[in-house]
């Protein structure tokens, strides 16, 4: 910044604590040229299913998001503002299982934001897709690499999404949305992009098909030969995964021995289901869970759809953490 001609001086404090904040706002105040402008980037994550959503988890997410930002909001109410800018995502638009907490502490800036604007004063969330080298998932290559799978998310340079930036101010809605998605693999992921609203992102990119033709197959076969074309996709699926040979995967291999972790889990069963064009009983990735075992249950589920309960059940269980201590995070 100072190579570039301005001054710059950090400031530590807890944003989301209004007396600390204007404690420090104070400072700025008495030591540097009238605030004009104001960027909210923080956040903070606590994953799971929103069924299992508790107001403790929650509470830590909406603090970095919305805290921070209220506190904002009232503290440089008497300055000279000319920006305030607030980072969102674009999971707000079309959603994303497992971050019902981070979804909503999102949607709350873009209310935040509308409700200056409706005072007359400056405010505008860009809802940014993911970013591959700076921020929460610079990190974090295995969700980086589900985002991509799964819907064809591909994260943006920093640099790229930044120079995008004035663009995108001077667009001038409160909200305005700057990701790289395709969206014909995310309509098989995501059932909210059914909605008219998505019908323009629709006739662009046509959905990809589920293969109804294998799961008709299968349903034609004999048992045991059903349950061997169950174990060849099966194998398919996870060598993909997995990066290994789909024949070195054992039919009675406990899955997580081999490396698939409750990501994996996920992408498994949104692989299957859109092969097969049906819901995949997949829960979760125990220590018991097989292969053959997998595949009976497909062969089960083939012969008649799960009953609502069991299908909300493994919808939770895909998408909560397992582990007590990334619960209580």
């Amino acid at each position: 910044l100072a190579g570039l001609g301005a001054r710059a001086e950090a400031f530590a404090c807890d944003a989301a604590d209004p007396e600390a904040l204007a404690a420090t706002l104070r400072q700025v105040r008495a030591t540097m040229p009238p605030i004009r402008g104001v960027v909210q980037a923080a956040a903070t994550l606590a994953d799971g299913a929103a069924a299992t959503l508790d107001p403790a988890r929650a509470q830590a997410v909406l603090r970095a998001k919305l805290g921070v930002a209220e506190a904002l909001d009232a503290a440089t109410a008497g300055d000279p503002l000319d920006l305030f800018l607030l980072f969102g995502s674009a999971v707000v638009a079309v959603g994303n299982p497992g971050q019902a907490a981070y979804v909503a502490a999102n949607a709350a800036l873009e209310a935040l934001a509308r409700r200056r604007r409706a005072a007359g004063r400056p405010a505008q969330v860009i809802a940014w897709g993911p970013i591959a080298d700076a921020g929460m998932l610079a990190g974090d290559a295995a969700t980086a690499t589900i985002l991509r799978r799964r819907l064809g998310a591909a994260p943006l340079p920093a640099a790229e999404a930044l120079a995008a930036l004035p663009a995108l101010l001077a667009a001038g809605p409160p909200v305005i949305g700057h990701a790289r998605l395709a969206w014909g693999e995310a309509r098989t992921a995501l059932a909210v992009l059914a909605e008219p609203c998505f019908e323009a992102v629709r006739d662009a990119a046509p959905a990809m098909a589920a293969d109804g033709a294998l799961a008709n197959r299968l349903r034609s076969l004999p048992e045991a030969e059903a349950l061997a074309l169950l174990r060849d996709a099966l194998a398919a699926e996870l060598g993909r995964i997995l990066r290994l040979p789909p024949a070195s995967i054992a039919a009675e291999a406990p899955l997580g021995g081999l490396g698939l972790d409750s990501l994996g889990g996920m992408e498994l069963r949104l692989g299957l289901e859109q092969r097969l064009g049906m819901p995949v009983p997949l829960a979760a990735v125990t220590e018991t869970l097989t292969l053959d075992a997998l595949a009976r249950r497909l062969a089960e589920a083939l012969r008649g759809a799960p009953a609502p309960d069991a299908a909300a059940s493994a919808l939770v269980g895909a998408h909560e953490p397992a582990d007590p201590a990334v619960r209580a995070a």
